[in-house]
């Protein structure tokens, strides 16, 4: 409807609209937080169809201030969603944000993820920014129409690379089995869940940086340092959570930091394999050529009084067809 709209609005009003838009969306966002969940829905979906037609390509470049206005207004919801205690801001909003609007969101909000992902105050806005900077990281290239925003998302992601650890740590420092801490075994697993999401992002960031290695674009050491700091913040999750050591050891593959493990557990193999190949030669030599094991002595013993009985019978044949002769 918005697109519609804006684009048969006539230039001489065009200042008009985007006076009316701007405080469109400055009510809007002020309802966010309201203690009425049926107005915060409403003012989401006007957000989100407004945010949609303004950052789209073919809107005119007239509407450059409103797209700074809504991006000032999205960081400030951000905030307060990430910093303010029981904030009724969802960080669901900001997800169907990223996915109507991808590359304006990404702009605005991806350092202050990258902040929510290191310093949030709780283990779930940690695991829950970790969550939508994965869904950047899972964007490709040719999705954007600005090809310098590529730049952007590789430097603020080699800082959360060389930082996220802090996340980790704090996050696996509480999910310690029940049995270590004295907690229940439903916290354990609860708290389980917040250090995946946070794993999964090292593992987006771990391909972001092998991609990195041999980029010209990219500093090297940077690319270093963050694949360095990277490895060290994972291999403080492994002996802690037995459950995600599969996906610890994907990102240490990611990391080329499990090669000479691997080549080491390819080693034992292939002598484990040699070892039973061996065993079942042995057992193969000892087996009867019929497949089926060796007859008792009892077995072994002719019936010799069937064989005489046969031989009897023999006989008394070749006297009949004698006398018959």
């Amino acid at each position: 409807m918005y697109d519609m709209f804006i684009g048969m609005i006539k230039e001489d009003t065009i200042s008009t609209v985007i006076e009316e838009l701007a405080y469109n969306l400055e009510l809007s966002f002020s309802l966010l937080s309201n203690a009425k969940p049926n107005l915060r829905q409403l003012s989401a979906t006007i957000i989100l169809s407004v945010t949609r037609s303004i950052v789209s390509s073919s809107c005119p470049d007239s509407y450059k201030p409103l797209k700074i206005t809504l991006s000032k207004l999205l960081q400030d919801a951000f905030d307060e969603c990430v910093d303010k205690k029981n904030s009724r801001i969802s960080l669901k909003f900001f997800e169907d944000c990223l996915e109507r609007s991808t590359e304006f969101t990404t702009r605005a909000l991806l350092s202050r993820l990258v902040r929510g992902t290191i310093d949030g105050k709780t283990p779930y806005l940690r695991s829950e920014c970790c969550k939508i900077v994965s869904v950047i990281l899972k964007k490709k290239e040719s999705q954007f129409e600005d090809k310098d925003i590529t730049k952007f998302i590789i430097k603020e992601c080699l800082h959360l690379a060389k930082n996220i650890g802090r996340a980790l740590s704090t996050s696996s420092s509480s999910s310690l089995s029940s049995s270590d801490s004295g907690i229940s075994r439903k916290d354990s697993d609860h708290r389980t869940k917040r250090i995946k999401p946070i794993l999964l992002c090292i593992k987006d960031l771990s391909l972001l940086l092998k991609s990195q290695q041999t980029s010209k674009t990219t500093a090297k050491s940077s690319t270093k340092m963050a694949t360095t700091e990277l490895g060290k913040a994972v291999k403080t999750v492994s002996g802690i959570n037995p459950n995600l050591k599969q996906l610890v050891e994907q990102i240490l593959a990611n990391l080329g930091e499990n090669e000479s493990k691997g080549d080491d557990n390819k080693n034992g193999d292939d002598n484990v394999n040699a070892k039973d190949k061996s065993n079942n030669k042995r057992k193969k030599d000892d087996v009867p050529i019929s497949g089926k094991t060796g007859a008792s002595e009892v077995e072994k013993l002719r019936d010799w009084s069937l064989e005489d009985e046969n031989e009897k019978k023999a006989r008394a044949v070749k006297r009949s067809k004698f006398k018959a002769n």
